[in-house]
């Protein structure tokens, strides 16, 4: 009976740590709001539209890698692939885009230039909660840290 008991009590903490471990996973496909645009006149930020992306994510050791993509617009068409790199350590995670070519305005100076952009966050629960900043590789602009929210994809 004993016997029993602790098989069944060590069975009851196996799965509560499974599912508790299956929870606070990174891994996984998230859905986030995006900024279609941004425009920055005199140090203050305006959003030109929002968008959802699907950021696909896996973890091995402490390495992430994945893909960001826009879901499809009102007309059906879906955006393209970004990669994803990063890092995860002590419950932090921070991921960055791979180079992407983007039009920029800057004063009446419109060009292309590349961008990443970079994310510092946590989970919680089923939810990455943290910050995302625009860089251009070029140096010509970093935009401000704005905020970062995905919710798990529920399947």
């Amino acid at each position: 009976m004993l016997k029993r008991m602790l098989v069944a009590g060590a069975v009851m903490m196996t799965c509560g740590v499974s599912s508790v471990r299956a929870q606070g996973s990174i891994a996984g496909n998230w859905v986030m709001e995006f900024d279609t645009g941004i425009r920055n006149v005199n140090g203050v930020e305006e959003s030109l539209g929002k968008r959802q992306a699907r950021l696909v994510l896996a973890v091995q050791g402490d390495s992430i890698t994945g893909t960001w993509q826009p879901l499809a617009d009102s007309a059906g068409r879906l955006g393209a692939k970004v990669r994803l790199h990063g890092k995860l350590a002590a419950g932090k995670a921070t991921l960055e885009t791979e180079p992407v070519a983007r039009t920029v305005r800057i004063n009446d100076d419109e060009r292309e230039v590349k961008v990443v952009t970079s994310y510092a966050f946590a989970i919680r629960g089923d939810a990455l909660d943290g910050t995302m900043t625009n860089r251009a590789l070029d140096g010509s602009f970093e935009g401000n840290p704005r905020p970062f929210l995905a919710k798990r994809e529920k399947m």
